[in-house]
């Protein structure tokens, strides 16, 4: 049997819409933001759960299209107060939820990252998740080890648990990763390319400072008559 997501849209509709759950999906929190088809078009809705059962034929569910990893959740707080509004002012729930993103998070389109990089900020350092936050202690421990790429944390479905971290403050996104530190404890210098000048040979006068000189000699030429290699 297909899993079944409930979904609310921003419909004038009292209801909500079942859809079918792709199997390459995994586990959707409650709160979620999808994309899903509705009508001729597509819309952004929130995942409310799974439900065993649906009153729409298994032949006319429809699939979820993609599950917004790329921003974070609503939280439980966010969903209760929106039930109860919706059953105190007797409006639908998918507009009162729907109403309170910004425009920007309903529109399906992937954010494009400039800063592609989820480091570990100082607070982070000595961060201790709770007990249930298993998934987001085991990110704490693998950006202690080394910064992550966002788009590897996006494929393995770590998108939310990366924006709980930086919602708390243990962690932070940057255009590039910081340089990584040596057994010496000083940041690693990138290698020169092959068949550049040699660092121990710069102050030799026997080749001086001339760049037509040094392109016109080979490294090995260089490191075998250099005086002070």
């Amino acid at each position: 049997m297909p899993s079944i997501l409930q979904v609310a849209l921003d419909t004038p509709l009292h209801r909500l819409f079942d859809y079918r759950l792709p199997d390459d999906a995994g586990t959707v929190q409650p709160g979620s933001l999808v994309e899903v088809p509705f009508g001729r078009t597509r819309q952004v809705g929130i995942a409310l759960g799974p439900v065993a059962d649906s009153t729409v034929g298994a032949g006319k569910l429809r699939d979820v299209i993609r599950v917004l990893d790329d921003r974070p959740a609503l939280s439980p707080d966010i969903l209760r107060l929106a039930q109860f509004c919706a059953d105190y002012y007797h409006y639908p729930l998918g507009a009162i939820l729907l109403a309170t993103l910004p425009p920007r998070l309903k529109n399906a389109t992937p954010f494009v990252a400039d800063t592609p990089w989820l480091v570990l900020t100082e607070a982070g350092q000595a961060a201790e998740p709770g007990a249930r936050a298993r998934a987001q202690r085991a990110l704490l421990d693998a950006l202690r080890a080394a910064p992550q790429a966002r788009d590897v944390l996006r494929a393995q479905k770590q998108g939310r648990h990366a924006a709980a971290l930086v919602a708390a403050g243990w962690a932070a996104w940057t255009s590039a990763p910081p340089p990584q530190p040596t057994r010496h404890g000083r940041p690693s210098r990138p290698r020169p390319p092959p068949g550049s000048r040699p660092r121990s040979m710069r102050c030799c006068p026997q080749w001086g400072n001339s760049a037509s000189t040094w392109s016109t000699a080979s490294p090995a030429a260089a490191r075998a008559s250099c005086i002070c290699a």
